[in-house]
């Protein structure tokens, strides 16, 4: 081995080290640098497998994941579930998915070559056809594969952005695959990915536990945990509208299954909540001062949950009245767009903050002491370590009562129904570059929402 060889494996080996002290790996037999960590028996989490070269001394290699699933648990009995929907360079395709697997999982070179075309048949000789398959095998057992529909068996990609709560149908979609993957054999396993393994495989992960091994939300955030970092440095799942998903499916998984597949089938439909008001409620100085504009965007997710459509967007500085607690409403809009139709249970609500103009020596009060008197420049700082301010919630689970129920009716209708929705500055998700930057803009804010459908479904047949 070269000098540069020996250079770059050394340097891969302390990245990774580096890169993966907060986690918790399984340890392998076969000498393979591998984030993988073993949650449950049948429930593996790995970092995001890549293809490009320089993203590999920081992540697992794809060939290298794959080659360990199959020496260590049989092609067949592994499930690859990516829940991680931006793509970048170093993703890997189906393709590359299919190029990674041994020929000698699926299909022998007898099987390729008759599987040549017969225009190829006919004009090559034993040889040349073998010559031919040896340096076209990957590209053939990739093909047959996929036309026979193996990866579907061993491949699931249902991602969704980084950050965020998958939509809440989507979430029980996943865990009940992987429940019935490995309901089918006791040596299966799931292996469950995103970037980091941690935030949407995190949701996943607890999901399944509480759902499937009937754990507490507090036993199964705590398997999590452990089984895939360090605790002293890391909590696991974190960002808040994931945990509010998590408390969501907690309370759904309260009913029996008839009533969680009458919910379900309510969430399938074209259900649109309609929103009519948002109250601003103790606004901060800051935020009734002319030094910043906030906008409110209304989000949701693009089919592929690949991008965000913007639903509508708010000026909340432009309405925001002086009186504390009215705000606005839909009697006076102004420019407002009431009532907005949102077409998706599952909605994110964005608070973008703009810098207004200023001069040099203009201060602003943030708070009430010495202290939080703060020059523009510094509030501009502090704005800008600000990335996003945001919280996704699921308005059709909102709007339900979720009590246990002993028993549930032969057939249910929900009825129309206002819904306030309330949620507290502390609520809000941020991803910062700095955890210390403080900011506050309100002590809360209320969105009026009304759903106007009423669906009467039968429970017991799921029949309208």
């Amino acid at each position: 081995m070269s000098f540069h060889q020996l250079h770059v494996l050394h340097l891969s080996s302390a990245l990774k080290k580096v890169t993966q002290l907060p986690i918790n790996i399984y340890k392998n037999n076969m000498n393979l640098s591998l984030d993988i960590s073993l949650i449950d028996s049948g429930i593996m989490v790995c970092s995001y497998p890549v293809i490009a070269t320089k993203r590999q001394l920081v992540r697992n290699k794809l060939h290298d994941l794959i080659n360990y699933l199959n020496t260590t648990y049989g092609y067949g009995n592994w499930r690859l579930y990516n829940l991680k929907s931006e793509i970048g360079e170093a993703d890997y395709t189906n393709e590359d998915l299919l190029n990674s697997l041994p020929l000698s999982c699926n299909h022998t070179q007898e099987d390729i070559l008759n599987s040549v075309p017969s225009m190829f048949n006919a004009s090559m000789d034993i040889d040349n056809r073998e010559g031919w398959i040896t340096s076209s095998v990957e590209h053939s057992a990739a093909s047959m594969i996929q036309n026979s529909n193996e990866l579907d068996s061993i491949f699931s990609r249902n991602g969704w952005l980084d950050h965020c709560p998958p939509p809440f149908e989507l979430l029980q979609e996943i865990i009940d695959d992987m429940d019935t993957f490995l309901s089918e054999n006791k040596r299966h396993i799931c292996v469950i990915h995103c970037k980091m393994g941690k935030g949407r495989s995190g949701t996943v992960c607890v999901a399944y536990l509480m759902k499937y091994r009937n754990l507490t939300f507090e036993d199964s955030m705590d398997m999590f945990t452990e089984g895939r970092f360090k605790r002293i440095i890391s909590q696991g799942v974190t960002i808040k509208s994931q945990l509010r998903y998590l408390q969501y499916h907690n309370s759904f998984i309260s009913f029996d299954s008839r009533f969680q597949k009458f919910l379900l089938k309510l969430l399938r439909t074209d259900y649109s909540p309609v929103l009519h008001f948002v109250t601003v409620k103790g606004p901060t100085k800051l935020f009734l001062s002319d030094h910043i504009s906030c906008w409110l965007s209304l989000k949701r997710y693009n089919p592929t949950r690949t991008e965000l459509i913007t639903i509508d967007k708010i000026n909340l500085s432009t309405h925001m009245k002086n009186d504390t607690d009215v705000g606005y409403d839909g009697e006076n809009q102004g420019n407002l767009k009431f009532p907005i139709l949102m077409r998706t249970a599952d909605v994110m609500f964005e608070f973008d903050i703009k810098l207004n103009h200023w001069n040099s020596n203009d201060n602003c009060l943030i708070g009430n002491s010495s202290k939080d008197r703060n020059t523009i420049s510094g509030l501009k700082k502090k704005i800008k370590d600000y990335k996003k301010i945001y919280a996704w919630v699921n308005v059709f689970l909102e709007s339900i009562d979720f009590p246990p129920l002993s028993e549930i009716p032969e057939s249910l209708k929900l009825p129309d129904r206002n819904i306030l929705l309330t949620l507290t500055w502390g609520e809000l998700d941020t991803v910062l570059l700095s955890k210390k930057a403080g900011l506050k803009l309100f002590e809360s804010i209320e969105f009026g929402f009304e759903q106007t459908s009423s669906y009467p479904f039968d429970v017991t047949n799921g029949q309208t």
